[in-house]
């Protein structure tokens, strides 16, 4: 089932900040950076595929966790030998991080969240069922700041999902059946404005895939239904956001459906060669286009190396996080992956060439990653990674993937006494800033129009450096408690992330990212 929207105090534009899943529910993750198996449909690009946990407990176990920014319960039961369950809460209130986080925190007036989410798991001779259900209401109020006007923006929103899958052995194969249904309300207002979106989000599957020791095999049917209803008042201009601009009304219901059926299958020459070829091939609905998706790829191990190419073209329908509207996609993807395992060393290179179209905009995103992890002894692990991206596309304005270069880094120190001691580093080229080189005066509106320069101007580089501990501290038998605590953005660095300007635009300030921010919080397990 796809997750369109997992994350807390998510923007207009899907971006957020906390995920909305709870790691005691987590049993595995895997991330498809390039070329994502298609059978993981509507999708042109990388895909984080999370799978619950299938374990039945031994026992039954509670989880208290209280931090600056959040106070959760999780309670796992095992109801027999065959079915668990797990149900788990959360508040987040601001005032406890703001407090100690004044400076680095001073745009966000506030925030709060309240969830709960109940997993039910059973496995039988003939029958495996997983069943998920979380519901979430948050708002978030911060400074929006616009030549025209700076005041509150406040945001709230409500949302509840539920995932079914069911899977029953049936001949040589499995066959799965998955359903799930999302649906929420966001409420936005600010100035003198205030609209709503509501959201609702459908999709059924069902998949059979037959294993063999020297193939196996995957076909599938899918519905995948997404709504946008967008009702409210909006701003008639874009540069005359004050409570005394002119607005106008919207009220409009938008969807997208997309019905695609798809066969996957991956033949196991000998020890050392894999080659993996796959389709998939929408059913119009209404006026829809007729595509077809298809890819190819092979692995070949040479040893401690191995060696994976992929090649596909990839196509997907949906809607736009910030507005609603609907768009349509396709990418042609070529990736290279080279990786080392042994002993203490882990390395791995990628090359990749994307070039892909939305809604007729066309764009190209090439370049490679390197990546090391080196463990010193068993107390001292290093890693780091280095991107190097280019991209090029049809809008003047769009440059979010134009970044020469992408420096991570990792340390891990663990002394012993099971604690722990890390320290991150990130560190990327500036991103390209679309910025105002003239102003016209509106006299109607009593508002300055600003004029946009061609191409763009990079801003300074991102760099942020930050550092975590934590330590388990076994107090009895059944209690044990982990302390943890991290700084980030150690060095109090201003890293820019736009500018805000005055009313006619002959001044500007930088608009930050997050200063040094401190957290801290423990976990009780028992």
């Amino acid at each position: 089932m796809p997750i369109y929207d997992g994350v807390r105090y998510s923007q207009l534009n899907g971006i957020g900040t906390f995920s909305i899943f709870n790691t005691a529910i987590i049993q595995d993750v895997t991330v498809f950076p390039g070329n994502p198996p298609l059978e993981f449909g509507n999708a042109t690009s990388g895909i984080i595929a999370i799978e619950t946990d299938e374990r039945i407990l031994d026992r039954n176990t509670n989880s208290l966790i209280v931090s600056l920014a959040n106070v959760g319960f999780s309670r796992e039961q095992k109801i027999n030998e065959r079915q668990s369950v797990k149900i788990f809460t959360n508040w987040q209130p601001s005032a406890p991080i703001k407090a100690f986080n004044e400076e680095a925190l001073e745009d966000i007036k506030s925030f709060t969240s309240n969830d709960l989410g109940i997993y039910w798991y059973g496995s039988g001779e003939k029958l495996n069922w997983k069943v998920l259900s979380y519901s979430i209401t948050e708002g978030y109020r911060f400074n929006f700041r616009h030549p025209s006007f700076q005041g509150d923006f406040n945001q709230r929103k409500n949302r509840t999902f539920t995932s079914v899958s069911v899977e029953k052995p049936i001949g040589k194969g499995t066959l799965s059946v998955n359903n799930g249904f999302s649906y929420s309300v966001g409420d936005f207002d600010y100035s003198n404005v205030a609209f709503q979106v509501k959201k609702r989000d459908w999709f059924s599957g069902i998949n059979y895939i037959l294993p063999n020791p020297t193939y196996s095999v995957k076909v599938g049917m899918s519905y995948d239904y997404r709504n946008a209803q967008v009702s409210g008042s909006f701003h008639e201009y874009f540069y005359a956001l004050g409570p005394e601009h002119p607005t106008v009304s919207l009220d409009e219901s938008l969807d997208v459906e997309v019905l695609e059926g798809f066969g996957y299958a991956k033949f196991f020459l000998t020890n050392e060669l894999t080659l993996g070829t796959g389709f998939r091939k929408n059913i119009p609905i209404d006026d829809q286009e007729d595509y077809l998706s298809g890819q190819g790829n092979i692995s070949y191990t040479a040893g401690k190396w191995v060696f994976t190419s992929g090649v596909g073209l990839y196509h997907k329908s949906g809607l736009f996080e910030n507005t609603g509207e609907p768009f349509t996609a396709q990418n042609f993807q070529k990736t290279l992956d080279i990786k080392l395992d042994e002993g203490g060393v882990e390395l791995a290179l990628s090359f990749f060439d994307k070039n892909g179209e939305v809604n007729g905009d066309r764009y190209d995103v090439y370049g490679a990653e390197f990546f090391t992890n080196y463990r010193f002894s068993t107390k001292l692990r290093v890693s780091g990674s280095v991107t190097l991206l280019e991209s090029d596309n049809d809008s003047d304005r769009n440059f979010t993937s134009d970044l020469t270069y992408f420096v991570r880094g990792n340390l891990a120190y663990t002394p012993g006494g099971k604690r722990t001691i890390e320290s991150i580093l990130d560190a990327r080229q500036g991103t390209i800033l679309s910025e105002e080189i003239n102003a016209a005066f509106d006299t109607n509106l009593n508002a300055f129009e600003p004029t946009y320069a061609e191409g763009g101007t990079r801003l300074p580089y991102y760099a942020n450096i930050g550092i975590s501990v934590s330590k388990v501290a076994q107090v009895t038998e059944k209690l044990n408690v982990i302390f943890f605590a991290s700084v980030n953005n150690i060095f109090d660095r201003e890293n820019i992330r736009g500018y805000n300007y005055n009313q006619d635009y002959t001044s500007r300030e930088p608009s930050l990212f997050s200063l040094r921010t401190t957290y801290f919080g423990a976990v009780f397990n028992f």
